[in-house]
């Protein structure tokens, strides 16, 4: 599915200090050819509002006219590409360890909930 992107592609506000510069990074350059320009505009994005906040589902509505469901999908599909990583790799490096933990918190949860019923299915026997 192609996203049309008039706003989000060309924007002077998402070459931030923190976007990553094609002409300073040759590996960057070549990561950068390697995504498609939603991919692109969504990590500048993510780096430049690194929380969840109105702000942030605002633009992704507007500029990249999509819910902020799929825009997670998409990031969620996007850091796991070896070509997000070369393109930011502090960014990406940084959302996988924090996918990292809440997986594992939700895991810890999970079991400590399975603990529980077992016990309670225990006492009621």
């Amino acid at each position: 599915m192609r996203y049309a992107l008039p706003h989000a592609v060309h924007d002077p506000h998402y070459e931030t200090s923190d976007t990553p510069c094609r002409e300073a990074h040759p590996d960057q350059a070549d990561a950068a050819a390697n995504l498609s320009d939603l991919e692109q505009v969504v990590l500048r994005l993510e780096n430049q509002f690194p929380r969840h906040s109105a702000r942030k589902n605002e633009r992704i509505r507007r500029d990249l006219r999509i819910s902020t469901t799929r825009y997670y999908q998409i990031l969620g599909t996007l850091i796991e590409k070896p070509e997000a990583l070369a393109f930011d790799p502090t960014l990406v490096a940084r959302l996988r360890r924090l996918q990292h933990t809440r997986a594992s918190e939700r895991l810890a949860r999970r079991e400590i909930r399975q603990s529980l019923s077992r016990a309670t299915q225990e006492k009621i026997r």
